[in-house]
């Protein structure tokens, strides 16, 4: 194992990956992908790569599944895994999942055919899903728990990485949303994971505001449709997500209700952070100062021997 320390990398996680990519092995065929704070089952090497299976699948994505202390933590977890349980088991039935950055396994040559992580988008992860499909390839979600990490779980930790998501999912719909597709099945797949934290309520909360500093210059009618309206979209968007909560959680209603609420939470930055986008703005990959990428080069070997993995993820 080699390992590289790259201080202010261009680009940042998305450079420092195409970096990794160019000191690849010759021989290495599949590229596996974890956090450092995820701690990897003694299994999971082995398990990725049992997991392959059609030629054309160029990824493996498996669930971003987290640690906990604590069962009040346990609404946000659920809430990160509504988007596994929910929108990537749906898209698996076409394999239309998304990459999601870490434990994921890659086929080099499919990463080599779409020009390695793509630089212009904040959720790079994302964005090599997006091209891996409109290049064709297939990309399987493997719901079996391989790893656990370190959940954002105090508020700003947690806003600040669902900002993240939206910012860059955005980016790269706006991209992809217009792209010619194979398959219109796996294109509303992507598109609905890559909107899963948004929402056009940014809209009727405008008008709502619009109607408080303008309700003595608007006639009584005109107001109350408004209100109507806008009132009724926050309900319908409120009672489709529960619902859909729920379909995951069918047994466990409070804990549905707990989920949505934890996702509700987050209305105003699904309502508008998606907005910069759509007016050109960007915006830069926050580092962090806990995170960092182990990135694992896997070899065609006819009998390899894990223990070696299994030791070092073990200390």
């Amino acid at each position: 194992m080699r390992f590289f320390h790259l201080s202010n990398w261009p680009f940042y996680k998305s450079g420092a990956l195409n970096f990794a990519r160019k000191v690849t092995a010759p021989k290495a065929s599949h590229i596996f992908i974890s956090d450092a704070d995820y701690t990897l089952n003694a299994t999971a090497i082995g398990t990725a790569i049992s997991s392959i299976g059609h030629r054309k699948i160029a990824l493996i994505q498996f669930p971003q599944s987290y640690r906990y202390t604590t069962l009040e933590q346990l609404p946000i977890l659920e809430e990160f895994n509504h988007f596994f349980n929910f929108y990537c088991t749906m898209a698996n039935k076409c394999y239309g999942a998304l990459a999601t950055g870490t434990l994921s396994l890659i086929t080099i040559t499919a990463l080599d055919a779409v020009g390695g992580w793509p630089t212009n988008s904040i959720t790079e992860d994302a964005e090599l899903g997006s091209r891996l499909q409109s290049a064709g390839y297939h990309i399987k979600f493997d719901n079996r728990i391989i790893g656990t990490g370190i959940a954002p779980i105090h508020q700003q930790d947690f806003y600040e990485q669902r900002k993240r998501w939206i910012f860059g999912n955005t980016q790269s719909l706006s991209r992809y949303a217009v792209s010619p597709f194979r398959s219109f099945h796996k294109w509303s797949s992507a598109v609905s994971q890559l909107t899963a934290w948004t929402n056009l309520l940014g809209f009727p909360l405008l008008c709502l505001v619009g109607c408080l500093l303008l309700f003595p210059f608007i006639a009584t009618p005109t107001l109350h449709g408004i209100y109507t309206l806008s009132y009724a979209s926050l309900w319908v968007c409120s009672i489709a997500k529960y619902s859909q909560v729920l379909l995951v959680q069918k047994n466990k209603p409070l804990v549905a209700l707990h989920t949505f609420l934890v996702h509700f939470s987050s209305l105003s930055i699904a309502a508008f952070y998606w907005w910069p986008v759509v007016l050109g703005h960007k915006k830069p990959f926050r580092l962090s100062s806990t995170k960092h990428m182990c990135y694992l080069c896997l070899f065609k070997f006819h009998n390899y021997d894990t223990s070696r993995f299994q030791r070092f993820f073990r200390q």
